[in-house]
């Protein structure tokens, strides 16, 4: 699906590909809609991030996958908590069928959702595992059988019916902590890193997931790394920071998830930030979301913080600070969510004065 090429010893200046990535909670004529343009324009890829719970991630990705011809379809993130990984197999057998060769399964507990259902402790290192040994077999055509700690399937088993399987089906581990990311470079063909990844991290990132290729023998030939960063792009760049700070609420609020934004994470960590300020600043924006202000909520978010830890700005600043994701060892770049103070004009803006300055 994607090209390979990554090298170990001296990076290629540039990104491999370049899609965009948007949350379900948009309608889905809209998310049709952006997937027309994005293709048009020479995106690469689009993405969709299950939000829960809005519009199910399978039935947005088939009507994206009907109005479209050439993007990869990136399922990123879907959780074996929320599907079992049969259901999962059966699922993106089904959206391969639709847009053949082009799907990618992106695999990962989703966290919030998991603790909402009553599942705290889901142990991804574990439970992940589990859910890739099942749905390698099944994407074989096998009778697949399992008694793991998370997930069962008693004899006969389950394989899929009508369905022509593709064993060859990439399968992306949506991980950010160090034994999630050595799993994935243990048996995924490429991990996903979510929201708040800065270049500090994914440079950690590549180092824990290169613990795992040479764990199981492979190289980074074998692995492709896929990074979502939130991003805006205007020629008013304050216009466009203004515009991802809405998105940022959400998880420094942890309304949106209970983990990119919690102090001491491998994420924060390794993202530069001085941790004391960044902790007065959630505590402020939790403050003011609790009691509704979502106005004040935003102003507390500093500019300094917006450019630590997404992208937001002009094309000039947005080209620099993408440049330096290439550096650390993206090889597919997913510019994710907000695009722009309107989404429409900056899916064109980011493809003629920034997606096309990226590429390898």
């Amino acid at each position: 699906m994607y090209p390979i090429g990554t090298e170990t010893v001296e990076r290629i200046a540039g990104f491999a590909t370049v899609g965009v990535g948007f949350s379900s909670h948009h309608r889905i004529a809209d998310l049709v809609d952006y997937a027309v343009i994005a293709e048009a324009e020479g995106y690469d890829s689009f993405w969709i991030g299950e939000r829960y719970y809005a519009r199910g991630m399978y039935t947005v990705a088939t009507m994206v996958a009907q109005a479209t011809k050439r993007l990869a379809l990136g399922l990123g993130i879907v959780s074996p908590f929320t599907r079992h990984p049969a259901l999962i197999a059966m699922e993106t057998a089904a959206l391969d069928e639709v847009a053949p060769g082009r799907v990618i399964l992106g695999l990962g507990v989703a966290q919030i959702s998991a603790e909402r259902q009553g599942l705290a402790d889901t142990k991804p290192a574990i439970s992940l595992k589990e859910a890739v040994a099942i749905l390698r077999s099944m994407l074989a055509g096998e009778a697949t059988q399992a008694d793991g700690r998370f997930f069962t399937l008693r004899s006969p088993g389950a394989q899929l019916v009508g369905a022509t399987p593709r064993p060859s089906l990439p399968i992306y581990l949506g991980a950010m902590g160090p034994k999630s990311l050595q799993l994935a470079g243990r048996v995924a063909d490429g991990v996903v890193l979510g929201m708040f990844a800065t270049p500090g991290f994914v440079r950690y990132a590549r180092g824990e997931i290169e613990k795992g290729l040479v764990a199981a023998g492979r190289t980074w030939a074998d692995f492709q790394l896929v990074s979502y960063v939130t991003f805006a792009v205007d020629k008013d760049s304050a216009r466009a920071k203004n515009a991802v700070r809405p998105q940022m609420i959400g998880y420094l609020s942890e309304r949106s998830s209970r983990t990119a934004a919690r102090p001491g994470s491998p994420r924060l960590a390794h993202s530069g930030l001085d941790m004391d300020a960044f902790t007065g600043v959630k505590a402020e924006v939790t403050r003011y979301v609790d009691a509704g202000s979502l106005d004040l909520a935003a102003q507390a978010i500093p500019d300094a913080l917006v450019d630590t830890l997404v992208v937001a700005g002009d094309p000039d600043e947005c080209r620099e600070r993408l440049a330096a994701y290439a550096l650390a060892g993206v090889d597919h770049l997913v510019l994710y969510q907000v695009i722009g103070p309107d989404t429409r004009t900056g899916l064109r803006l980011a493809a003629s004065e920034i997606a096309a300055h990226l590429r390898r």
